[in-house]
């Protein structure tokens, strides 16, 4: 089974929204296939 992160940033990203994409980034190096991350500004 996949799960599936989607991540909604502003458009420049703030600091907190690099903060997440940063996380988001974790989680798919830590996964690998096991998750599908979606990023959407």
């Amino acid at each position: 089974m996949v799960v599936k992160v989607e991540v909604f940033t502003a458009e420049p990203p703030c600091a907190g929204c690099l903060k997440l994409l940063e996380y988001a980034d974790l989680i798919k190096a830590k996964y690998g296939e096991k998750v599908e991350v979606i990023k959407l500004k």
